[in-house]
């Protein structure tokens, strides 16, 4: 395993402690776009090589719900690419490994769905964790909403393939996750909690004559923005690896996912 520096070790805890934003030796935040609505559920830029095309990544999740691991260690490393970590850091603390095996088992009947109310209590947590303001928590409604807008780019990873129904019409999303849906999910309503309006303003707030001026509502979106980049740096610079490592298993421990078990070695 290579070894990593207590620098980029809390940084990497921070990325899933802190809402999956920090990066490497530092903390760095995309401004919003001036067309979020565009730019909404797309990864953080970075200088990283060109990510798998979305064609591609539906692809190989089409192969991983038949059983794939291959497919399923793709789609993982590219859940962690996406919130900003090296795959060989996820993997020296095993989060990947974690959500590939969640879901391995899940694709052979040995574990549990996962549903839209730990997404939420995932995401809370997080949230909570980290002192976020109260509108960065979130709940069913929209974790609903955004799997619906996701649907569109993995079809295959977040739609429902069940059959029709007596009257031939088809079901949209399932009530329940795969593991690695419900991961991919929660690390993108954090995205959305960052830099997405549609996800950062209650439906209470939209009705505030804010959303009838653009220039205040454009003023207070990058308040709320600075406002989450600035609970994640407190984050990342004052807990000790230990607590952030804590948070970050309660991340994956809300979603059902657990530990990977280290398997003993037999003696021949």
């Amino acid at each position: 395993m290579k070894r990593i520096g207590l620098k980029e070790a809390a940084t990497l805890c921070a990325v899933f402690a802190a809402g999956v934003f920090a990066i490497r030796a530092g903390i760095a935040f995309a401004n919003p776009s001036t067309n979020p609505t565009a730019t909404a559920l797309s990864p953080l830029a970075s200088s990283r090589a060109p990510e798998p095309s979305f064609r591609e990544l539906d692809r190989q999740a089409a192969l991983a719900k038949q059983g794939s691991e291959t497919s399923i260690r793709a789609l993982t490393t590219h859940l962690f690419k996406q919130a900003g970590v090296r795959p060989e850091i996820a993997n020296a603390f095993s989060f990947n490994e974690r959500v590939v095996q969640a879901e391995i088992s899940y694709r052979k009947g040995a574990h549990l769905p996962v549903t839209d109310d730990s997404v939420v209590k995932s995401v809370n947590n997080l949230a909570a964790s980290v002192g976020a303001p109260t509108w960065a928590s979130t709940n069913k409604v929209e974790v609903r909403r955004l799997r619906m807008l996701l649907v569109f780019k993995y079809p295959h990873l977040m739609a429902s393939q069940a059959p029709p129904d007596s009257k031939g019409r088809y079901k949209a999303l399932d009530d329940t996750m795969s593991p690695l849906e419900a991961s991919y999910v929660a690390v993108a309503m954090m995205q959305q909690k960052l830099l997405n309006p549609d996800f950062q303003f209650t439906d209470a707030e939209k009705t505030q004559p804010i959303f009838t001026d653009k220039a205040l509502q454009a003023k207070e979106r990058m308040a709320r923005t600075s406002a989450m980049a600035a609970a994640i740096r407190q984050q990342s610079t004052q807990h000790s690896v230990r607590d952030l490592l804590h948070t970050a298993d309660g991340f994956f421990t809300d979603l059902g996912i657990n530990e990977v078990e280290e398997k003993a070695e037999v003696a021949k």
